[in-house]
């Protein structure tokens, strides 16, 4: 079943067309990978599926419904969280402290200077098990900015889990990442796939052809494949397109 689903979206800033008639489907408690050269418009369609720009033609449906155009609030109510390329996390607190921020703002607990969020037990019951459940529990009282990279990009997942998504896209995940470091965030994205639907965009094909379970193929902004890891492997227009990067 679909979880999601596009309809010829479309999306153009000036005389540039950054996604052109996108149809397709994000199958529920699946891993799919959209990938594409540089340029492909592969973060474009994430912001459009996130609420962070409107589509200029087509719609978007979450669970049958049409959310076009709603909000980023909105959308993150309904079930959809992403994580971004470039890190989105207070460096200067301890990594207990952000968690519990977005769990705090996910319960719309006000934000109260002369209460002590320390009475919030439910916050930080609930902040406690994303660290848990995310590994970072033994670093919890550690300012953010000392953590590896690796570290940092499992917390903004940990962020993104504070909403209790549905639906999770990653705009990539292990960008920057070292080799040892790439394979604890992938088993890590296969782990918590268990729980929910994760929809990522990634250049490393080791990992995509190894944590997938579907792919989307991009290329000037068009979907020019579809479908397992085997079959983009052995599709033709998709070798062309990356000129012999996939093998």
């Amino acid at each position: 079943m679909a979880i999601l689903e596009t309809i010829g979206v479309e999306k153009r800033f000036g005389g540039l067309t950054a996604n052109a008639d996108i149809n397709i489907q994000i199958e529920e408690g699946a891993i799919t990978s959209i990938i594409g050269p540089n340029g492909a418009g592969k973060t474009t369609l994430f912001n459009i599926l996130t609420g962070y720009y409107k589509p200029d033609r087509g719609e978007v449906h979450y669970l049958g419904q049409n959310i076009t155009g709603w909000p980023v609030h909105k959308i993150v109510r309904k079930g959809i969280a992403r994580s971004f390329q470039v890190l989105n996390i207070f460096n200067e607190i301890p990594v207990f402290e952000n968690i519990r921020l977005a769990v705090q703002a996910d319960q719309k607990k006000g934000f109260h200077f002369l209460k002590s969020t320390s009475k919030f037990r439910s916050i930080n019951e609930r902040a406690e098990e994303i660290l848990d459940e995310i590994g970072l529990f033994r670093v919890k009282d550690v300012i953010t900015k000392y953590l590896s990279y690796g570290d940092k990009r499992i917390l903004e997942i940990g962020i993104a889990l504070a909403s209790r998504p549905r639906l999770l896209l990653m705009d990539e995940p292990t960008s920057g990442l070292p080799s040892s470091e790439t394979e604890r965030v992938k088993n890590f994205i296969k782990r918590i796939s268990e729980k929910m639907t994760i929809v990522v965009i990634e250049h490393d094909m080791n990992v995509v052809l190894t944590i997938s379970d579907n792919i989307i193929v991009l290329h000037q902004g068009r979907v020019i494949a579809q479908g397992s890891p085997q079959e983009i492997k052995a599709n033709d227009q998709v070798q062309e397109a990356y000129l012999g990067g996939i093998v």
